[in-house]
């Protein structure tokens, strides 16, 4: 396949860029989305992760932005897919962006034109934000975020270069391989100076690289640069055009968590402390009966004082005013519903009444699951009671 560049004019090696609003559009995306996640975390820069993770807005917000969560991808949520390279983590990992993109950027708009480079741009950082997610399926927290759509970027200029023999395609090879060693020095020293492992905390996103260079030399590979005397082909334009709506679609998913105006992470946090105190306190009834006399008066008059306090736990739960809207709402009321038994001291058989527990409980746990995971809570596979479940 031979790919054809415009001619470079003598006092210039890569050709005037046109639709230079795509390049500070995307520019413009990011400065905007980090704003909105600083704003959501109060404004905290310094969240002690060191100089490189200055400007760290959070787990919880940077989720609620619609970072790549694995586990959530898994559960459905594709448009993190997309959403995730318009997301970064840090003040000096947002500045390094901007950096990169407006030199990357640039020489792609002029090589490949605004309808390629946005293809690139987003087939790229969703190959990338996938990557991720399928080299670290279990983690509770993205990290891809630009990597996937920069690294495409290099990708498809690196190719362009080591096929086209013009001085444009020489500019263009020798760009790409000095920011695709900048990126990666700059990824590794990112995992390092916050104090990450590597490999195993996913911070050196390696398979995200790797997936956004693959991707964009093969997207230039298929659709080859602009060409300046025709406009984009029909299948470039439709295709630039269908990603434009597919990444409406996901704001329009996205954005009514992220302007929510409340922090996810201590709601959360709010919401598992209450959740173990009914557990907690259940137990402790249980407990305390156990030490009664057999009399029903006796066992009633014996746990009186840990009954109220579980009978006060479960109504905290109840009385949380964001439940109304909550995903799976009735699962963790017929959950709560469980321990109403223990409230009265009313059960015949206790294996049935832990039954009932434990079938409520799983109804309950992947919402629960779900909710902790987009607040930036680690969720927790069990409870104080999973030792005491029916097998």
């Amino acid at each position: 396949m031979t790919l054809e560049a415009p001619s470079p004019t003598p006092d210039m090696a890569v050709p005037k860029p046109y639709g230079r609003w795509f390049k500070w559009t995307i520019l413009a995306a990011w400065l905007v989305v980090y704003l909105s996640c600083m704003a959501a975390a109060g404004w905290r820069f310094d969240p002690g992760l060191g100089f490189m993770g200055y400007g760290f807005p959070g787990l919880g917000v940077l989720n609620r932005h619609g970072a790549a969560v694995p586990t959530l991808v898994s559960q459905g949520d594709w448009h993190r897919l997309v959403l995730d390279p318009l997301i970064n983590t840090s003040l000096i990992g947002f500045v390094f962006t901007l950096w990169v993109w407006a030199s990357l950027g640039g020489m792609l708009l002029s090589i490949a034109g605004a309808g390629r480079s946005w293809i690139v741009f987003v087939v790229g950082g969703a190959a990338g934000a996938a990557a991720h997610a399928w080299q670290h399926p279990t983690l509770p927290f993205a990290g891809a975020g630009p990597s996937g759509a920069i690294m495409a970027a290099t990708g498809a200029l690196l190719c362009f270069g080591l096929i086209d023999k013009s001085p444009v395609g020489a500019a263009a090879k020798k760009r790409a391989i000095g920011y695709l060693i900048a990126i990666v020095l700059f990824t590794a020293l990112f995992a390092l100076f916050t104090g990450s492992n590597l490999i195993a905390m996913g911070t050196f996103e390696i398979y995200a690289l790797a997936a956004g260079l693959l991707v964009g030399a093969g997207l230039m590979l298929v659709f080859g640069p602009r060409r300046i005397v025709r406009p984009p082909g029909a299948v470039v334009r439709a295709l630039s055009f269908g990603l434009l709506a597919v990444v409406a679609v996901a704001v329009s998913i996205q954005a009514p968590r992220a302007l929510a105006g409340e922090n996810p992470m201590d709601r959360a946090l709010d919401y598992l402390a209450k959740i173990k105190a009914v557990e907690q306190d259940a137990w402790k009834v249980k407990s305390r009966h156990e030490k009664t006399g057999t009399s029903r008066r006796a066992q009633l008059e014996g746990t009186r004082p840990q009954r109220e306090a579980l009978t006060e736990s479960v109504r905290a739960v109840r009385g949380l005013a964001w439940l109304e809207k909550l995903e799976g709402r009735e699962a963790l009321m017929t959950y709560l519903d469980a321990f109403g038994t223990f409230e009265r001291l009313d059960w015949k058989l206790l294996s049935i009444e832990m039954a009932r527990m434990k079938q409520a409980f799983e109804r309950w746990q992947p919402y629960e699951q779900r909710m902790l995971l987009e607040a930036g809570v680690p969720g927790r596979d069990e409870t104080i009671w999973t030792s005491e479940f029916p097998k």
